[in-house]
């Protein structure tokens, strides 16, 4: 733990790893319109919901919204 947080800014391994899904799941949602937010939130390894929660944390939006953007 302490190697990854001295080489991510202070996060921890689950924060690092969720920063990863979530930018994966933003160049998903932009470059892939067909592709549903539920297909998306699979293919990342997260729940929709949790990717929800994660984009509400992260953006203040829902990935829908994102995507619109």
């Amino acid at each position: 733990n302490k190697i990854i947080s001295s080489n991510t800014n202070g996060l921890s391994f689950p924060q690092w790893i969720n920063r990863i899904r979530i930018d994966r799941a933003c160049d998903l949602l932009k470059n892939s319109p067909n592709k549903s937010v539920v297909k998306i939130a699979g293919e990342v390894g997260l729940t929709p919901d949790n990717l929800r929660r994660l984009f509400r944390q992260y953006f203040g939006i829902t990935p829908s919204e994102y995507r619109k953007t």
